[in-house]
């Protein structure tokens, strides 16, 4: 599908619309009539074929659904608001992968309503900033509760370590950190979050030994931690914790010794990779 409307058609007037969806509607310009659409909240621009700034008049301060997937954006480090405000007071969804970005907007680190932040498979580099601290409640250098529950940085050049003001986040219920170069511990304190179901580091440059922490991970489901640096014996009671796993992926690390035998208490285990270790044991039958 293609969609003409662009500066040739100023002359056309458009209701206000509360949503705007034009998915894969082969456009290369953001469409001007977004300019006059002031209770504008969920905006869907993906899969198109936008290239250039993303104008300051595309961001309403109504905004609460925001996606702009797989086009060729850059994002202005800084926005300018007409009305003052200088961030999104509502926006809670914000979808930003395949855009071609090299750093992270600047205008995030005030989202403190945001639940699901998505810029996978960008050409982000560097070391995740400190300002994800404002995603947190309980700093005090910043206040206010936070409601990310979704927060996905895969397929990016991040490095350096975890903010460990993740912890903080205690809504989060996803983490895809996947495909970068971040270089760390197994981040135990992780465990802590209540709802964590997801959790997905693999293809980084994580190392060290799979430590164990009491009542760590209560709902964990998804666990994806192929193809980094840990090494060490696989813990009895790390397993005993995580019980609730449905999906296990530790393959391409340098663990050691024999599976223990705890594995055998994760009932709902539907997918199990430990290929590329030096896992010494005979066929787990149990």
């Amino acid at each position: 599908m293609s969609l003409l409307i662009g500066s040739h058609n100023k002359s056309l007037t458009f209701p206000q619309l509360e949503g705007l969806a034009l998915r894969s509607c082969n456009l290369t310009e953001f469409p001007e009539f977004i300019k006059s659409q002031n209770k504008l909240t969920s905006l869907h621009l993906s899969n198109n074929r936008i290239h250039g700034l993303v104008p300051n008049w595309l961001w309403k301060t109504t905004l609460i659904w925001v996606d702009l997937s797989s086009n060729r954006i850059d994002i202005p480090n800084q926005i300018a608001f007409d009305d003052a405000i200088s961030s999104f007071p509502m926006l809670r969804w914000l979808h930003l992968q395949s855009c071609n970005i090299s750093t992270f907007p600047a205008f995030l680190k005030s989202q403190e309503s945001l639940e699901d932040l998505d810029l996978s498979n960008n050409k982000i580099s560097g070391a995740v900033p400190n300002w994800q601290n404002n995603f947190s409640g309980s700093i005090p250098d910043f206040g206010g509760a936070t409601q990310l529950y979704a927060l996905k940085l895969k397929d990016n050049k991040l490095e350096g370590k975890l903010p460990r003001s993740l912890a903080n986040c205690t809504m989060l219920y996803a983490v895809n950190l996947g495909n970068n170069t971040l270089h760390d511990t197994f981040p135990l304190w992780l465990g802590k979050l209540p709802g964590l179901v997801v959790l997905i580091l693999r293809a980084n440059r994580f190392y060290g030994p799979i430590k164990y922490l009491e009542n760590n991970f209560p709902k964990l489901d998804v666990l994806d931690i192929a193809s980094n640096n840990f090494s060490g014996h696989l813990s009895i009671e790390f397993f005993q914790a995580t019980h609730k796993l449905r999906s296990l992926k530790i393959n391409g690390n340098y663990l050691e010794g024999k599976l223990p035998r705890s594995l055998a208490n994760c009932k709902k285990l539907e997918v199990l990779d430990l290929g590329k270790n030096m896992i010494h044991d005979t066929f787990p039958y149990w």
